[in-house]
């Protein structure tokens, strides 16, 4: 976010699309830098997870009145509860960013299984898995072993 170019970008696609709500993975810069940069286009209400170094941060930001209440925050996620007014229903969404490292992020994974038992509402997950179902979802990089998909494929059965 601190190239003006993103920023730009950024604000354009916000200001073109009318969000109510806009989420930002990698943000890779501290609380205060973000939540001024949402100020400028047009977010009221914030939920910023600061970078793990020069790694990560999270960002979910919308507008004055968008109902939207925040039920838990991580190092890598951010449930939030948010109302959708044309059904008259809430929406329970955690939004992540998983860590590049497969140590870390099986450990996410598994963080996250144990977290569903704790709701009896469904939840949506919007973000970076950095993983992928089968090999031939990969594009680039170097090779993976099927036994690295594992993972992966069970946090999404686990919550089918």
């Amino acid at each position: 976010m601190r190239n003006p170019l993103t920023f730009h970008h950024l604000k354009g696609i916000i200001h073109s699309h009318s969000h109510d709500i806009v989420f930002i993975i990698e943000t890779k810069n501290k609380k205060a830098f973000v939540r001024r940069k949402m100020n400028n286009c047009g977010s009221c209400d914030f939920c910023i997870m600061n970078p793990i170094g020069r790694a990560g941060g999270l960002a979910l930001a919308w507008k004055d009145g968008t109902a939207i209440s925040i039920v838990n925050v991580g190092e890598f996620f951010i449930h939030a509860c948010i109302f959708i007014p044309s059904v008259n229903t809430n929406i329970d969404i955690v939004f992540v960013y998983f860590s590049s490292v497969d140590e870390t992020r099986n450990a996410q994974f598994n963080f996250l299984s144990n977290y569903k038992m704790n709701f009896d509402a469904n939840l949506a997950f919007i973000g970076d898995f950095n993983s992928t179902m089968r090999s031939w979802e990969k594009e680039g990089g170097n090779h993976i072993s099927n036994a690295s998909y594992l993972p992966f494929r069970n946090f999404i059965n686990d919550w089918l």
